[in-house]
């Protein structure tokens, strides 16, 4: 039997309650009916909007799915400022968000706390929408661990990645995005076969590879993080053949991203 497909909408930080309803209620009159069959919709708003947004979707009728952005383990005590199964699930939540890369790179989450909110969503018999990792370079290198714990997730800026993309379209240059990883050695991938670790080397790159990384470097990984960490903006473009054309790739994209900050301005 094929899995029937989800579609979530994670609203982060925005919305206060009467633009929430506004929202929904938009979302509501544009839902078709026969995509009940097709698809389970989620929509997934702050705490303090989740009623309001269920009251709306209800009254409607509308076949369309809520979840909370998070929850915390322990059903009562003092934990101040969490929110437990029991509370979302009063709210009419069917999901929740667990593991957002927000919520391990700016609060601290670790694979512990993930594991604990997912045994105890499934124990409140509400499904957990767990996020794996969003990062687009494998911290595979050593350099990163010495700035903060390796949960943290090395993310490329997507306004960054969105004009080195356009910059490939307009200068007509074939590209793919994807996954890269960063490692520390050169000559453990390139010349495993005159290494000890030769069997480990292969057996980690294979993983890697069936894991859909597409490129091996040695920066990329380091330049997302410590850029997070300073509030800047970062990618990375790599080239396989003729270096000069990721050199104007880079150079049309940092146009781009110049005229989008002047308008931003005005």
């Amino acid at each position: 039997m094929a899995r029937k497909p989800m579609m979530a909408g994670n609203w982060k930080m925005n919305n206060a309650i009467g633009e929430a309803v506004v929202l929904t209620q938009e979302i509501s009159n544009n839902w078709w009916k026969d995509w009940e069959d097709k698809v389970d919709v989620v929509i997934c708003p702050p705490f303090v909007d989740l009623k309001p947004v269920k009251t709306v979707l209800e009254f409607d009728k509308t076949k369309i799915f809520v979840g909370a952005q998070n929850v915390y383990w322990e059903e009562a005590g003092a934990f101040t400022g969490e929110v437990s199964v029991p509370m979302i699930r009063e709210c009419g939540c069917d999901y929740c968000i667990v593991g957002h890369s927000e919520r391990r790179g700016l609060f601290g989450e670790t694979n512990e706390d993930v594991n604990k909110k997912v045994r105890a969503l499934l124990g409140g018999r509400l499904k957990p929408i767990v996020c794996v990792g969003e990062s687009l370079a494998v911290r595979d290198e050593g350099t990163t661990k010495h700035y903060i714990p390796i949960e943290y997730p090395a993310v490329a800026d997507r306004h960054v990645v969105a004009a080195l993309a356009d910059s490939a379209k307009q200068l007509g240059y074939n590209f793919i995005e994807g996954i890269t990883q960063s490692k520390d050695s050169f000559y453990g991938q390139h010349e495993p076969e005159n290494m000890p670790a030769e069997p480990w080397l292969k057996a980690r790159w294979e993983a890697w590879r069936r894991g859909n990384v597409i490129s091996s470097e040695m920066e990329s990984a380091a330049i997302f993080v410590i850029s997070s960490i300073r509030g800047c903006r970062a990618s990375s473009v790599m080239a396989y053949t003729e270096m000069p054309k990721s050199v104007e790739v880079a150079v049309g994209a940092l146009r781009i991203l110049i005229e989008q900050d002047k308008a931003a301005e005005k």
